[in-house]
């Protein structure tokens, strides 16, 4: 059955991507809110600035909402930047689900973020986010409903407790998706 023609109460948005392109998962927001659906999940301007993690950095810190300092590159030019001091997170701009985030993407020295930044852009072909690291709890925050009727859900803990000692305490990549 076609969604347009679909009379279901509520639609379970789990979407990560469109036609294998996870830049596109805001389109199926957008399609749903086209044909009045309710559906779980944010909305196709929700979708849109999650794609790109400085642009959110910016409107959190326009509504007072602090984040680590940061800076922006691809290519050899600075798009964006605060004074940041090491240790430095780099990762890229625009995926999501920890991908492009390991081990190597903590780096302490000038040399160290160069390279990371040069492997990003190559692997990727994405502008590199360079975040002062700062070491603490990864939780993870849902919220029911919108506007007037949001509910905060429980917090979610993802412990990293176990991770050998010396590394660094980041929710990579493998740590989401591996055993």
């Amino acid at each position: 059955i076609s969604l347009s023609r679909c009379s279901a109460d509520l639609v379970f948005n789990l979407s990560e991507s469109y036609a294998g392109d996870d830049t596109k998962d805001m389109n199926i927001a957008a399609y749903l809110d086209l044909l009045g659906l309710p559906y779980t999940g944010s909305g196709p301007h929700g979708h849109f600035l999650a794609q790109d993690k400085a642009i959110a950095k910016k409107m959190f810190a326009f509504h007072g909402i602090r984040t680590p300092y940061f800076a922006t590159s691809y290519r050899g030019r600075i798009d964006h930047a605060h004074d940041i001091s090491f240790p430095l997170i780099v990762k890229p701009v625009c995926e999501d689900g920890s991908i492009g985030i390991d081990c190597d993407s903590v780096v302490n020295s000038v040399k160290e973020l160069m390279e990371r930044v040069e492997y990003l852009q190559d692997e990727f072909d994405s502008p590199a986010l360079i975040e002062e690291y700062i070491e603490g709890r990864e939780i993870y925050a849902a919220i029911l409903g919108s506007y007037e009727r949001a509910q905060a859900l429980p917090l979610i803990e993802l412990d990293l407790s176990r991770l050998p000692k010396g590394t660094p305490r980041i929710a990579s990549q493998e740590i989401k998706f591996e055993k």
